[in-house]
């Protein structure tokens, strides 16, 4: 076993060939709870004290015969190990959760060995449940047991398995519980008769049981009547996916049906969130194919959902009304008076009510926010069902369309492009990036990308909205700076870069009042989760947010983009699109600076009724939508969650 150590980080590996030394086998030490263990002196204490130094390269090393190396096993390993062989030595069962791929096999294998060695077990067996899965795990024990001292058989037969158990030869015999159990039923069967069967005898001894893929329902009645028959007998199931009370099966009678009533409390959890963290399995790679248009797959449900209250109503000698078709296709929705008020449209004579459920807010006293733990003044405190009509139910002038008010926002954000042209020039001028504009098409549903090998960063230059395109840059700039040929996190997974340039991008974004969240909270979010990297890569990340700041800062400067910051008018319906968005900016920022709770909740309500009026704005200039799209519908309400008067 080789070390690589420094005050702050630690490493160890399996000595192997320098052409066949694979980084993946370059583990690091984390404690039982899979928290990393990285400085020096912590892991000298927990590794490579005697006796652990010695059971590292004795009993928690592996010669795998098959693939020609040698195995050093990881830190969850050894625990699942530990924790096993304790329970071995009080009587006690229990079973191991470790995620998918980690390792599983090597770890029972390891277990097995130590257990067969123990003077107070007298055999060892390893149950699974199909015949491919038998020959398999022999032939994975049989390449791990070739240059150990210990023997690994694999019973051929029932008859076979009875007369391999009853030889006294410490051997670790691999079985089917199919066949262990006929062995059982078998031998019960004679005593019945009166007649005595030498393999009785097994029946009585310290016998320990190690399965694998314990969660799999065969092992209800079979390794209920096997437990039974085995009296002085100890089990402990390996799965990555056990069975607990949520996503239990219901059977019959009294079997057993969760991981921990088949097998006891789990010894040690290594579950696929610590794998990944830990770099120990692959992470999930998911790509979605649309194989079905949207309005496809529209109309079906609408079609479906029509069929559906179709039937209902023959059912009750009924035709379909026109209010269930109200339901159905409902797309968008208003009370009688607010169709007059702000849409100057009236409802149909004749036109019958949809029912919804609404929220009810309400001013919070200090006593309630104090129960409710909020600083919120309002807040949802139920819900009632409330009369609307749908858009098609109503006659009047057209309703426009949100995307005009979104389109107004974004043809206003000179200054973002303004910023964002004089970013790009000063990386291609100033530094030895080069910065282009590629069709978005050609990025593969990316906005852009950098290239270390040629230190460029391509740009979708068809991208519509201003700001994304800053952010990205940002983004891309960032992965330059972290990712480069010549960055300490150039080996770093994918999901981790791309979270971290994305950390970049949003701090960046958030500096000249533009809240990118809806693209970047997600990815923060995620990469947040992996506290190991944090803690590695949090100063790295800090200096390029500084950076990209700075330079932010002095560009705006030089392009005379900064500008004080203004209250919202009283009159906000009097003000344009761009002005309430950059009120909504300005506020937002008064809001985190404000250093008196006063002053604070001040700026709230300010914050609050620019939300509104915002909000307001989008709610009137909604287009026909229905008129435009008439096979567009939505699924009508439950009848039951209607509200009886």
């Amino acid at each position: 076993m080789f070390v690589i150590m420094t005050p702050d980080s630690t490493a160890y590996f399996a000595n192997a060939e320098p052409d066949h030394f694979n980084k993946a086998f370059l583990f690091n030490w984390r404690t039982r709870d899979n928290h990393p263990v990285e400085n020096g002196l912590a892991f000298t204490r927990q590794v490579l004290n005697i006796p652990m130094a010695h059971k590292m390269v004795s009993e928690y090393t592996v010669i795998d015969q098959e693939r020609q190396s040698l195995i050093l096993l990881r830190p969850y390993q050894i625990y699942a190990i530990e924790a096993v062989m304790h329970r071995i030595h009080d009587h006690q069962d229990g079973f191991v959760w470790h995620t998918t791929g980690s390792g599983k096999t090597l770890t029972s294998y390891k277990t097995a060995k130590l257990a067969a060695q123990d003077p107070g077990v007298d055999k060892v067996i390893l149950l699974v449940d199909r015949r491919d899965l038998d020959e398999q795990t022999t032939s994975n024990f049989s390449a791990y047991a070739a240059n150990d001292d210990i023997a690994i058989n694999e019973a051929q037969n029932t008859g076979d398995l009875m007369r391999k158990l009853q030889q006294n030869d410490g051997k670790v015999l691999v079985t089917s519980i199919q066949k262990l159990h006929r062995a059982v039923k078998k031998t019960q069967a004679q005593l019945a008769t009166g007649k005595q069967s030498r393999f009785s005898k097994t029946l009585k001894q310290r016998v320990i049981f190690f399965v694998d893929e314990a969660h799999r329902s065969q092992f209800g009645k079979m390794q209920k009547e096997i437990r039974a028959a085995f009296v002085n007998s100890n089990w402990y199931g390996y799965t990555g996916t056990p069975i607990f009370n949520e996503n239990k099966k219901q059977l019959k009678g009294d079997l057993a049906v969760t991981t921990e009533e088949l097998f006891g409390k789990v010894c040690h959890v290594y579950n696929l969130r610590d794998a990944l963290e830990d770099q120990a399995v692959l992470p999930f790679n998911v790509e979605h194919v649309t194989t079905i248009g949207k309005d496809a797959l529209i109309t079906r449900a609408l079609e479906k959902e029509t069929n559906r209250v179709k039937a209902r109503r023959d059912k009750q000698g009924r035709l379909l009304s026109t209010a269930d078709e109200a339901k159905i296709q409902a797309t968008q929705v208003a009370g009688f008076k607010q169709w007059q008020k702000a849409f100057n449209r009236t409802v149909n004579r004749g036109a019958k009510a949809i029912r919804i459920a609404a929220p009810i807010i309400k001013k919070l006293t200090p006593a309630e926010q104090k129960h409710l733990d909020t600083t919120d003044e309002r807040a949802i405190v139920g819900y009632r069902y409330l009369p609307v009509f749908d858009v098609a139910q109503t006659s009047g002038e057209p309703v426009l369309s949100a995307k005009d008010f979104i389109k107004e926002n974004l043809a206003d954000h000179q200054n973002v492009t303004s910023l964002y042209n004089a970013f790009k020039d000063y990386l291609n001028q100033q530094t030895d990036l080069k910065v282009s504009e590629v069709p978005l098409a050609t990025l593969n549903g990316a906005k852009g990308y950098f290239q270390p090998s040629t230190n460029e960063i391509g740009i979708g230059g068809d991208e519509p909205d201003n700001a994304l395109k800053l952010k990205t840059l940002y983004h891309e700039y960032a992965h330059s700076q972290l990712h480069g040929l010549k960055s300490a996190f150039k080996d770093r997974p994918r999901a981790y870069q791309e979270t971290q340039a994305e950390a970049v991008a949003y701090v960046a974004m958030q500096n000249i009042g533009v809240d990118t969240s809806n693209y970047s909270l997600g990815y923060v979010a995620t990469w947040a989760k992996d506290k190991a990297v944090i803690h590695s890569a949090l100063s790295e990340i800090q200096q390029v947010s500084n950076k990209v700041i700075e330079l932010s800062d002095g560009l705006t400067k030089q392009l005379g983009l900064q500008e004080a910051q203004k209250e919202p008018e009283h009159d906000l319906k009097k003000l344009s699109a761009h002005d309430l968005n950059k009120s909504y900016q300005g506020l937002q920022q008064q809001v985190q600076q404000a250093t008196s709770p006063q002053q604070k909740a001040q700026f709230k309500n300010q914050l609050n009724d620019v939300h509104q009026e915002i909000s307001n704005r989008a709610q009137k200039q909604l287009q026909d939508f229905v008129r435009q799209n008439p096979k567009i519908k939505q699924p009508r309400q439950d009848e039951s969650q209607q509200l009886k008067r």
